[in-house]
């Protein structure tokens, strides 16, 4: 009896122990952790970490992005070659004309430019088709309760907002009975989240950081721009260098930086900040003017 009141205690203990462990365990919060995650996770670069249990990378492998041929273009996992058009299962609706041409900065995709022109008044909303790039005519309801809504599964969306269902984007609109069909709804594409791979295949080729403004972190925002090497390029050595660290290193066009490193401002370009933080991408972030003007004059 004794013998079972013990194992009763221990197997009460040990469960007790799991639990608190459990309950205890910090939670991964992405937006702890430096570096352009959101291009990163756009590109297909794989995070690697010291522990398998780390929440933050300290690098990530993009050796996919180098061994792209530069006779080719890359989309959605798929490869095409010059001339030929991408195709419907890798287009998005404002993906109009979209052909893999030949340059003189390699091959890369050229599209239709698409300029929508329908901005609502106050009071009044665009109507929306997810199988159309542009937003359709506006609406001006009287009240509110005539705008059309949606239940999505319990979730109630009112006409011109969109949503996700079923693996599909969509956009409520008057008729919507639940069926995730067109012209409420489309197949999401494979495409990479930020449009890179269609818009930016040569920054990413030729190792051109990306650029976030002020109030975007580059966690969780696609970046606005980037900045690709020229023959002017000053690296700023970090006083701490991580240069034993074989590959901790940051490319930067043909140069490297080590952790920490950073690039000198240039001229005209003052407020830009470029520094090697989450290998291999140089991460570039605006400052604000206020605390970039003032370094300036001091």
């Amino acid at each position: 009896m004794m013998d079972r009141n013990i194992s009763y205690i221990i197997f009460v203990i040990s469960i007790t122990i799991i639990y608190v462990t459990s309950a205890t365990k910090t939670v991964c919060d992405k937006s702890t952790c430096q570096g352009p995650l959101k291009h990163y996770e756009s590109i297909g670069c794989k995070p690697v970490y010291h522990k398998e249990d780390d929440c933050c990378a300290y690098k990530y492998n993009c050796d996919h992005i180098n061994d792209r041929k530069v006779d080719k273009c890359y989309l959605a996992g798929h490869e095409y070659n010059i001339r030929e058009k991408i195709r419907e299962e890798d287009r998005n609706p404002c993906d109009i004309g979209c052909t893999c041409l030949k340059t003189d900065r390699g091959a890369t995709f050229n599209c239709a430019i698409v300029d929508c022109f329908s901005r609502a008044g106050p009071g009044c909303y665009n109507r929306r088709n997810a199988t159309q790039c542009c937003p359709g005519k506006s609406i001006c309801p009287k009240t509110p309760e005539e705008r059309p809504t949606c239940n999505v599964n319990g979730k109630i969306y009112v006409d011109g907002h969109f949503f996700k269902a079923d693996g599909k984007s969509c956009d409520c609109g008057p008729n919507y009975v639940g069926e995730n069909i067109e012209p409420f709804c489309a197949p999401i594409t494979k495409q990479d989240p930020c449009g890179l791979e269609l818009h930016r295949s040569y920054e990413m080729k030729n190792n051109c950081p990306p650029i976030f403004y002020i109030d975007q972190e580059p966690q969780t925002y696609c970046p606005v721009a980037f900045r690709c090497a020229t023959p002017q390029d000053v690296i700023i050595k970090a006083e701490e260098s991580q240069a034993n660290v074989s590959d901790l290193k940051c490319s930067f066009g043909n140069s490297t930086l080590q952790i920490g490193d950073s690039l000198k401002p240039s001229v005209g370009d003052e407020c830009l900040v470029c520094t090697c933080q989450v290998p291999p991408a140089v991460t570039c972030k605006y400052l604000p003017q206020k605390i970039c003007y003032a370094n300036k004059s001091n």
